[in-house]
């Protein structure tokens, strides 16, 4: 695949700025593949919203940072048809999820959330999200009870993600592990096989109740 000088242009940005292309990733939310093909100048042009994303995380507005990349090589950002430009809106909007006091899971269950909590949309990896109120401490101190866990019902969990999980019909906290092959949940009371749980899904946002 060709590569063209505006990629490059990038990836001196980041290098001046002393922020590699994984901290670019987290703060934008965009995949590190993502980021390492745009700076290998794979792509022809980068949507106008990942460009306000790579922007705002270089303390660049979108102006300042095509200006920076016409240092190179002329690039100005893609056209967007009105189809797309509302599209980019809805993705800005907030998601409302709602709060459950209590972790069923909703296994056919019926239950009235107790309150809601709003989420950034670029940050939301599926449509099945859920928040719960944390009770016990088996992750403090980085879950304190009471802290509220948004979960991804969709949501693939991989080796280090905290993981809301499903023991004896109760809410339990814990980081996935890999070892020698298999995979474990370990927290403050201990560790058990992933495969010993009724139900484990990955906490996409953690927020703390200051009262």
């Amino acid at each position: 695949m060709k590569v063209i000088n505006w990629g490059l242009r990038l990836k001196q940005i980041l290098e001046a700025k002393g922020m590699s292309q994984s901290e670019l990733a987290n703060q934008t939310g965009l995949s590190e593949s993502y980021i390492s093909r745009a700076c290998k100048g794979h792509f022809k042009g980068i949507q106008q919203h990942n460009f306000e994303l790579m922007a705002r995380a270089l303390s660049m507005t979108s102006t300042e940072l095509s200006r920076e990349l016409k240092g190179n090589n002329s690039y100005t950002l893609p056209k967007e048809t009105p189809e797309k430009i509302l599209d980019r809106f809805r993705i800005s909007m907030p998601a409302t999820v709602p709060i459950y006091e209590e972790f069923p899971f909703h296994a056919g269950i019926s239950v009235e959330p107790a309150d809601f909590i709003a989420i950034v949309k670029n940050r939301v990896r599926g449509k099945m999200l859920e928040a719960y109120t944390v009770r016990g401490q088996s992750l403090e101190p980085e879950i304190k009870e009471g802290d509220i866990i948004v979960v991804d019902r969709d949501g693939e969990i991989d080796n280090g993600d905290i993981v809301a999980c499903l023991v004896d019909s109760m809410l339990h906290l814990a980081r996935l592990r890999k070892i020698a092959g298999e995979a474990y949940l370990e927290n403050n009371h201990g560790r058990m096989k992933l495969e010993e749980v009724q139900l484990a899904v990955p906490v996409i946002e953690v927020r703390r109740r200051l009262k």
